[in-house]
């Protein structure tokens, strides 16, 4: 699955390769190096909250 933001594949990165400093709010290790491998070429900074109706 790719990551959608900048911002959700740099966390993923960090999930991914720094173990002793992942969060709670880490996936596994797998998930997050699947993340981690998406291109960042042409996504955004940060995507926002759709409101829902």
């Amino acid at each position: 699955m790719p990551a959608k933001s900048k911002k959700q594949q740099q966390f993923m990165a960090m999930c991914a390769h720094n173990p002793e400093d992942a969060r709670k709010d880490c996936p596994p290790k797998k998930v997050a190096e699947e993340f981690s491998k998406t291109k960042t070429k042409n996504l955004p900074e940060k995507v926002s909250k759709k409101k829902s109706s």
